[in-house]
């Protein structure tokens, strides 16, 4: 299957689609940076509807892989947080992991 980038040059290789994707959204950000989420949310969905169906698979994993890590960072904040607070009691967390087991024991 041929792949293209967003301008509609043809790419074969679908590992050259996504690398030469990766390298059109790294240019485009620096253009967009200083929008405001009310202006960037439509040129956003203008860019995707532009995509040909074959690059949309390689945009969808760029976001899932976005999505995960923005999420894991912000959970590793967060998480952080609680431990400078003293929230993370290692009695508790044993406590808590020995009840798990009990409930839900490993074959």
């Amino acid at each position: 299957m041929r792949q293209s980038t967003p301008d509609g040059t043809e790419i074969q290789s679908p590992v050259l689609a996504k690398k030469s994707l990766v390298s059109h959204l790294l240019t485009m950000s620096a253009s967009t940076a200083n929008l405001n989420p009310q202006e960037l949310r439509p040129l956003l969905h203008q860019k995707l509807d532009a995509f040909s169906d074959s690059a949309i698979a390689a945009v969808n994993e760029l976001l899932v892989e976005f999505e995960r890590r923005w999420l894991f960072a912000q959970m590793s904040e967060e998480a952080e947080a609680d431990r400078l607070a003293g929230k993370h009691d290692e009695a508790l967390i044993e406590q808590a992991v020995r009840a798990h087991r009990v409930r839900h024991p490993y074959a």
